[in-house]
């Protein structure tokens, strides 16, 4: 992380306003903000979600990364590490990023990855709605651990990781569905 980093961040208006306060009505359906990283040092930085407990908690909130082309629950993952390099425009701007409100668990079961137990001691499921995933366990340095192999479960994907040999600490779970990749924060006891 940057000791004395130098970095603005505002979320957009539909007319390309920036606020770095911004209250919204609750969502009716799924919305997307824009957020806004500029005037930016190259290094490591972090999003801290510390205030979403505030949400309703059958809102559900997303972090969408365009350049690595992710995007992370923020209730799992509430801490979110990027890179910026100054001279990659992808990197930073008003396209990288953007906050998704996406309704509530009632309007969008299906689109919902389950992990559980999470924490973990011994064996970890992971349930994915839909056709064909794959999967990883990365380490907090981002290394793989171990590999997923879905099967076919009615209209869920269902893959078991057996996390017994694995030390305590932070995992991440990377699925990829189509051109859809979603890590989810793992706790290992």
């Amino acid at each position: 992380m940057n000791r004395y980093p130098s970095i603005n961040l505002a979320s957009a208006s539909a007319k390309g306003e920036k606020y770095a306060i911004n209250a919204q009505p609750i969502p009716n359906g799924t919305q997307s903000i824009p957020l806004v990283v500029n005037s930016v040092t190259s290094g490591s930085y972090k999003f801290l979600f510390t205030g979403i407990a505030s949400f309703q908690p059958s809102i559900n909130v997303h972090l969408k990364d365009n350049f690595t082309n992710s995007t992370v629950d923020v209730r799992q993952n509430p801490d979110y590490s990027f890179n910026v390099d100054s001279k990659n425009s992808a990197t930073f701007g008003s396209s990288r990023f953007s906050i998704v409100f996406g309704g509530t668990e009632e309007e969008m079961p299906s689109t919902q990855i389950k992990t559980y137990p999470n924490p973990v001691k011994g064996i970890l499921t992971v349930e994915a709605p839909g056709d064909k995933a794959s999967g990883q366990v990365l380490n907090a340095l981002g290394l793989s651990v171990g590999t997923l192999n879905f099967n076919g479960h009615g209209r869920d994907q269902i893959a078991q990781y057996n996390f017994m040999r694995e030390s305590s600490g932070i995992y991440f779970v990377k699925i990829v569905q189509d051109n859809r990749i979603t890590i989810v924060r793992i706790v290992k006891e």
